[in-house]
This record gives C-alpha cells, sequence and structure tokens, in this order.
C-alpha cells in the first residue's frame, strides 16, 4: 500500500498507508519505527500544499470534506495510540483531544466519537471519572448519528468500568450486559 501510493505521488494514500503501518507496528511493540512513521505522516498531512483531491484515498465510509484535514485527524489518533501503548498518557490525551477537534471542525463524526470512546477510556485509567464519563457518553450520542456501531460494545463496556470506578455497581452491570448485547 505504502509503496504503491508513494510511487504514484498520491499523498493522502501515503498518510493512510503510514498511519497503517505505524498501527501495526505499535502492536508489534516496534515503537520507534512507528513514531518515525507517524512523523512522516504529520509531515504531509499538516503541508496545506497536500493534494486534497486523491482518488485513491479509501476512508471507513464515504467522507466528501477536506480529506487533508481528516488524514491529519486521523493521524493524530494513531499518535494518541501510540502514546497510550508507551504510557504517556499526558500526550494520548492531547493528541485525541486533536483528533476529536479536527473531526467536529470537518464534520467527520465517526472519527470524533473513536476520539471520544478512546478519551473517555484515557481519562478514567488515570482517575478523571466525570471527564471519562463525558467523552464516553458524547460517543454513545454520536453512534445514532455516524451511524457506526462497530466500537458500541467497547462504549459501553469502558461505561460500565466507569461506573464501577464511582460506585454505582447497577449502572455498572447494566452497561456491561448492554456492552455484551451490542458486541
Amino acid at each position: 500500500e505504502l509503496s504503491m501510493s508513494s510511487k504514484n505521488q498520491k499523498k493522502l494514500s501515503q498518510i493512510l498507508s503510514l498511519n497503517h503501518k505505524a498501527y501495526q507496528l505499535t502492536g508489534l511493540g516496534r515503537y520507534g519505527e512507528s513514531l518515525q512513521c507517524l512523523l512522516t505522516a504529520f509531515d504531509m498531512a499538516e503541508n496545506k500544499q497536500t493534494d486534497r483531491n486523491d482518488n485513491w484515498l479509501s476512508t471507513v465510509s464515504s467522507f466528501n470534506g477536506d480529506k487533508r484535514l481528516y488524514m491529519l485527524s486521523n493521524t493524530h489518533h494513531i499518535f494518541a495510540i501510540l502514546m497510550w501503548q508507551t504510557q504517556n498518557s499526558q500526550q494520548e490525551i492531547l493528541h485525541f483531544l486533536e483528533a476529536r477537534r479536527i473531526a467536529g471542525e470537518i464534520g467527520y463524526t465517526i472519527r470524533q466519537q473513536m476520539a471520544d470512546m478512546n478519551l473517555g477510556r484515557s481519562y478514567a485509567m488515570i482517575g478523571k471519572l466525570d471527564s471519562a464519563l463525558f467523552f464516553e457518553r458524547e460517543a454513545e450520542q454520536l453512534v445514532p448519528k455516524s451511524g457506526f456501531k462497530k466500537f458500541l460494545g467497547q462504549i459501553y463496556n469502558i461505561l460500565g468500568g466507569i461506573y464501577y470506578s464511582k460506585g454505582d455497581e447497577k449502572l455498572s452491570g447494566e452497561y456491561y450486559y448492554k456492552g455484551i448485547e451490542a458486541a
């Protein structure tokens, strides 16, 4: 994917390919290589001269907005995942927030929903439960708007964990069961 998009000078497709590669490298624990892919992706995605009309680019669902900004949001999201895996909570949250901000700016609710879901988990992990609840509820509310239900079970699971941490076993159980049903 990366080789072909590079050879054909399809910058947006290159960014997407670099993000895919970085995500896989993060999963393999090859954090330095992942970081290098993401830094290259950021260079291209932040360049306002990057062609927005890359007809090779495919997204989760059809998106007709600013594809350069879409890819910049995606790059922030993948960078935040790298920061999560390397236990850098401050940078993790900062980049999920930036991914969310850009997604909101371009009206791409799926990307915003994904950022919200991860922000809920991120804030829960550092004990900021009210912030976690805010973002996770927003992710839940974006599901019908986006039509993207793939992670609804995960959203409910995170909500269950948040309520458990808040000491509300009743709501915790309800959300865990909703998570099982949705998954």
